[in-house]
């Protein structure tokens, strides 16, 4: 489903584009729908001295913003509601539910947390500072959710924990969180009441450095939704586009990082993105290896089914000498880490194969919307694999054979 794109607010630019739909919900009688989504910024992103991720507060507008759209694909298209403007400080996954009786809608933002990365320990502190996502949650009348005031005064909620859902029971609001395990049920003028739900603790740095608000307003799970990518193609200034490369499947078996190959290591990475780009604080040894003990834990997405037999014979042609697949492609990740020009306007690194058919559109700067676009125009030609001369059907079979990777 397409969302109508963005509007010009306080807090947010204009020309964003509908991105990552978080989480749909019905809007009752009425017909239609409330989703909890991104938009994101469709111009050019600077990454240089003059610009990077975002703002230095919570509503100067970082390139990915929080918003809720009301939708009826009943209706016709100029009965649209508009999106809300953007949430400040709505950062990375949420979740979203109305109240039984249709007057209230409650979204819950779980990424926020300024500066926990906690730089003053050093990388020579012998244990890891705390990591929490301070989760933030809005209340709104769901006839009007455009009046809704992004930058208006935060309000203390006393949500603790790592929260991953929310619901109303009657005219309560109940937050399940995974760290620590509970419900939390919240009324107005009335404490928080908790309810634990396991003493087994559930703490991973990781999973917590992933999803916090880096400081610029955006969070690594932003781009990398659920350790996958956000299926866009950025436009950065000075490098030109690229297309949000997965972290799953194993991303740290595959060094150097990024399309140019010009992250030699994890390191490396967290310094250039999530301190430069992102605002973030530098975490610590035992954080750093925690943030890559969680990122080398992400399985790729399950393959497709397909014809088996067909994928066979996909898998001989790729790996015949005639196209040349496998001597790139190689390896369990399916790529030698390497970088070439393989006729793509370009030195690009050869991407892992793993859970290909899952990552549409394809190549650095998108331009092959399926993979059977991959051989076409935009692909390099023989240069990037000698396919030219396939015939239809064996063509079929070696996209089959990608499919099931």
């Amino acid at each position: 489903m397409k969302l109508k794109a963005g509007l010009t607010s306080r807090g947010s630019a204009s020309g964003f584009d509908p991105a990552v739909a978080w989480r749909m919900i019905s809007r009752g009688p009425a017909g239609g729908v409330f989703m909890a989504h991104q938009r994101a910024n469709g111009g050019q992103i600077a990454i240089g001295p003059t610009g990077y991720y975002g703002g230095n507060g919570p509503c100067t507008g970082a390139i990915v913003e929080g918003a809720v759209s009301e939708m009826n694909p009943g209706a016709p298209t100029d009965s649209y509601s508009p999106p809300t403007p953007a949430f400040a400080n709505m950062i990375g996954p949420s979740d979203i539910a109305l109240s039984a009786d249709g007057r209230e809608l409650a979204v819950l933002s779980i990424g926020n947390a300024w500066g926990a990365a906690n730089t003053s320990a050093g990388s020579r502190s012998p244990a890891p500072a705390p990591v929490v996502p301070r989760a933030k949650l809005i209340t709104m009348d769901p006839h009007s959710i455009v009046a809704v005031d992004p930058c208006g005064p935060e309000v203390d909620d006393g949500i603790t924990g790592e929260p991953t859902s929310v619901a109303y029971a009657g005219s309560r609001i109940v937050v399940q969180s995974r760290e620590p395990a509970q419900l939390q049920v919240l009324e107005r003028g009335v404490a928080p009441d908790t309810i634990k739900l396991s003493n087994d603790s559930r703490a991973d740095t990781g999973v917590a450095l992933f999803h916090m608000n880096s400081g610029f307003g955006v969070s690594c799970a932003s781009c990398h939704p659920e350790g996958n990518e956000d299926g866009r193609t950025w436009q950065f200034a000075s490098i030109g586009p690229r297309r949000t490369q997965t972290v799953s499947g194993g991303i740290m078996s595959t060094v150097p990082f990024h399309w140019s190959g010009d992250m030699q290591d994890f390191t490396m990475l967290l310094h250039e993105v999530f301190e430069t780009r992102m605002g973030g604080g530098r975490p610590n040894k035992p954080q750093t290896a925690a943030f890559q003990n969680w990122l080398s834990g992400i399985s790729a997405p399950k393959a497709a089914v397909v014809d088996i037999a067909s994928a066979d014979r996909g898998k001989a042609l790729f790996e015949s000498t005639e196209l040349g697949c496998s001597s790139c492609h190689a390896g369990a990740k399916l790529t030698d880490n390497e970088t070439y020009d393989v006729g793509t306007r370009g030195e690009f690194q050869v991407p892992s194969l793993v859970g290909v058919a899952t990552r549409a559109p394809f190549l650095h700067d998108g331009c092959a919307g399926t993979l059977r676009d991959r051989f076409g125009a935009c692909g390099g030609g023989d240069q990037h694999g000698a396919t030219s001369r396939l015939a239809p059907a064996q063509l079929d079979d070696l996209l089959n054979y990608l499919e099931s990777l």
